[in-house]
């Protein structure tokens, strides 16, 4: 398995990750039900076959603006000033801003530079959906459900091209181009979720219908054109984030992505504008790091990632995970 994995990474190849995306896309797993998905080995072989660099810019290339968003919760703050390095150092769209959604008291107060907007998280969706959250959302999962429905009002508001969410934990590491002449990336990931397809094909029906694999990786580019498509097809967005929302509700709460709602919904729509790219995200202890980032300045910190972390595209770090732990998220 290392043999061929080792191999598959060697290719690079763009015609097989188009067509393993082909083939999930004719065959979409999903229409036999919802529990269906592809098992953990194909999962594996689609996530390791997805081009490191689905886009190369060139002079006939359009370079379209995107905007990035960072949701950032305290536990998470400690990194924010590295995650930003990482965004602008490795993101090969022109960023025109960087917005920041938190409820850090510090963060809210604090003056920020050029090109950063601080969205207030608790003033920022709209009263019905937060009351819909208080009301029928786990109180110990509250705060994530939020950031699911706050990453799609972002770019639902949005007027640009494409908005980038990158989680305030995680450090990009390589460079990429995310959106190109009308086309995106989304990568693929061994992970799979049975809630977060069903809640998906709940809220979207057909337009939700899985393809037996996930993108929820802890990026991801969204289209606004098409976020706006998704939730106006629904009434508009508070009355499509209700939906999706109830789609939560069981005798157990179940629940939702809205990397792989978005991912889901432009691969049984809009097919011919996704590209497959390489995950390649190694998931980390906080052990040790954390005295390391007190010790230097973000770019000092970010040199240190990056020179530790070098074979990886990106790398999170995770707040729950045991000491010294770190493991590539693809096999």
């Amino acid at each position: 398995m290392k043999t061929f994995r080792k191999w598959i990474l060697g290719l690079n190849s763009r015609t097989l990750a188009r067509s393993m995306k082909f083939i999930i896309v004719k065959i979409k797993i999903g229409r036999f039900g919802e529990k269906v998905h592809f098992p953990y080995r194909v999962r594996v072989l689609v996530a390791e076959s997805a081009s490191q660099t689905p886009f190369t810019p060139d002079k006939l290339s359009k370079l379209n603006s995107i905007d990035v968003m960072i949701p950032c919760v305290q536990k998470d703050l400690l990194f924010l000033t590295t995650c930003i390095e990482g965004v602008r150092r490795n993101v090969l769209n022109p960023v025109d801003k960087i917005s920041i959604v938190t409820n850090c008291h510090d963060l809210v107060q604090s003056v920020v530079e050029p090109g950063i907007e601080i969205i207030r998280e608790d003033a920022y969706l709209p009263q019905v959906i937060q009351d819909f959250i208080n009301s029928n959302i786990p109180e110990n999962l509250k705060g994530w459900a939020s950031k699911q429905i706050i990453v799609m009002y972002c770019a639902y508001n949005s007027q640009q091209e494409g908005v980038l969410t990158v989680d305030a934990d995680t450090i990009l590491l390589e460079q990429r181009l995310f959106l190109s002449n009308d086309k995106q990336v989304l990568c693929p990931v061994v992970e799979y979720s049975q809630h977060d397809a069903l809640t998906t094909y709940k809220t979207w029906k057909s337009s939700g219908q899985s393809m037996g694999i996930s993108f929820k990786a802890h990026h991801m580019l969204m289209k606004p054109k098409i976020v706006r498509e998704m939730f106006d097809s629904l009434g508009g967005f508070e009355q499509a984030s209700l939906k999706w929302l109830t789609s939560t509700l069981n005798d157990e709460w179940l629940p939702f992505s809205e990397f792989h709602s978005y991912a889901t919904w432009m691969l049984n729509r809009y097919p011919s504008q996704v590209e497959f790219a390489r995950w390649g995200n190694l998931r980390a202890s906080r052990s040790g790091i954390e005295a390391l980032l007190g010790a230097h300045g973000s770019i000092n910190f970010y040199n240190e990632v990056k020179n530790r972390y070098s074979a990886c595209n990106s790398v999170s770090f995770h707040h729950y995970l045991r000491k010294d732990f770190d493991e590539l998220e693809v096999s």
